[in-house]
């Protein structure tokens, strides 16, 4: 495939393939041959805690562990009947199946036959069966001895093939998939490896990046400098590398929005990132999230608040006390349909722009490690909205992650809502609960 122009860059990244020779994921499965997956969405690689999700639950349901924290893992967000969050999880070349979090049941594993054939290979226990069509029985009930079964699903050997089936009593399975059997965990790969392999495509992101950073800098910019908005994420780290790239630290000033309501750890973040690319930080706090919760209510879905008041408001301040028409941000079509450059509402003197818009988080991911910048702590944690610790458009498993890492913070926000409500309505102890449930961010 030879990519051409930031058409072909866009094109390549609706799709991963998997390099066997190498065990890594590649972009646009340039070299892959069939083992390509269109996707429709954003896609990552997994953390620390995420492949330890994944590891924990083929434990549990297969009594095996195959031992994918000391390897490279991409995870993709799917829609799932009845699920709030779920991603499907590739890895060794293969499809491993979707992980699933559910306030009510926690992490949930629904796996593909390759990863039961896989398990099959690790020693894990099986129902013999043959005599059976494999392409005759997705989706049929089968009778068995007994499932052999530790959890919700069974592996069926086949003979040749491998079937992974649901269990529905001792005696009665319902066959999910079926894959070859023998499928065998590869060599693990490595990040210089995948930075090598996707050059082409990180490398092309990135340099139509500066080129469009340049031009609007060259048609837009008043006082000789741009801003990058710095949220502490992967895309505002790796857009503040590439504006540094584009037009040098003197030119850029980072702009950071701090306020009870971001993660510590975030600000901690930021400082210590801007004094790895020497870039000037500007902080700006935004007015008390608390105090504005008591009087509007918690921000959900159909109406964030939060983003005006506690974020572009102080934002656009900042950039009025810089002297900067400029604007950067890490924003993604993946995050928001916004054009690639505007003014902002309410403004007509401020410019945004979005120079990582078509990157995928993989991508950034692989950027920032060729050119050894640190990431947010809290990605380890399998936190992906890095930024704000209670959000609307926070996963619950996020949620629930951030209660964990900040109770005193959800103590005093359950104070406040409280107090907000009046006498008459929930205890402290039943809007914590509330809050927790997630059912807020809906309306």
């Amino acid at each position: 495939m030879v990519l051409t122009g930031l058409q072909g860059l866009v094109k390549a990244t609706t799709s991963l393939g998997w390099l066997r020779e190498k065990n890594i994921p590649v972009i646009g499965c340039r070299g892959t041959g069939r083992v390509c997956w269109s996707l429709g969405s954003d896609y990552w690689l997994a953390s620390r805690a995420e492949k330890r999700v994944v590891d924990s639950l083929i434990y549990r349901e297969f009594g095996v562990r195959i031992g994918l924290e000391e390897r490279l893992v991409v995870l993709h967000p799917v829609e799932l009947r009845g699920s709030e969050y779920a991603v499907e999880v590739f890895a060794e070349a293969t499809r491993l199946g979707i992980l699933e979090y559910a306030s009510s049941r926690g992490w949930v594993l629904h796996p593909s036959a390759s990863l039961a054939s896989l398990a099959l290979s690790y020693g894990a226990e099986a129902v013999e069966l043959r005599g059976l069509a494999p392409g005759n029985l997705k989706g049929k009930k089968i009778r068995v001895g007994t499932s052999n079964a530790r959890g919700r699903w069974a592996i069926l050997d086949l003979g040749r093939y491998v079937a992974v089936a649901r269990v529905v009593d001792n005696h009665t399975v319902r066959v999910k998939d079926v894959a070859p059997k023998a499928l065998k965990t590869l060599e693990p790969g490595t990040m210089d490896d995948a930075v090598k392999a996707n050059e082409e495509i990180h490398g092309g992101l990135a340099s139509e990046a500066r080129h469009f950073i340049r031009r609007v800098f060259a048609g837009h910019a008043k006082g000789g400098r741009v801003a990058v908005a710095l949220g502490g994420d992967d895309s505002s780290a790796a857009l503040l590398s590439i504006a540094r790239e584009a037009v040098g630290n003197d030119r850029v000033v980072a702009i950071h929005v701090a306020s009870e309501l971001v993660f510590p750890e975030t600000t901690r973040y930021v400082e210590k990132l801007a004094s790895i690319l020497d870039i000037e930080l500007y902080i700006i706090d935004a007015p008390s999230p608390l105090e504005a919760i008591t009087e509007k209510g918690l921000m959900n879905k159909n109406d964030k608040w939060c983003k005006t008041l506690l974020r572009v408001e102080p934002l656009l301040r900042a950039a009025n006390q810089l002297g900067v028409n400029i604007v950067l941000e890490g924003t993604r079509k993946w995050d928001s349909k916004a054009k690639r450059l505007s003014k902002y509402p309410g403004s007509s003197k401020v410019i945004r722009a979005l120079p990582l818009y078509h990157w995928p988080r993989l991508a950034l991911q692989l950027y920032l490690y060729e050119r050894s910048i640190p990431i947010n702590q809290l990605y380890q944690e399998g936190i992906i909205n890095v930024n704000c610790i209670i959000c609307p458009d926070m996963s619950i498993y996020e949620l629930h992650k951030a209660y964990s890492l900040h109770r005193g913070f959800f103590r005093r926000l359950t104070h406040v809502v409280v107090a907000a409500r009046g006498r008459s309505q929930k205890t402290e102890q039943q809007t914590m609960a509330w809050i927790l449930s997630g059912s807020w961010r809906h309306g």
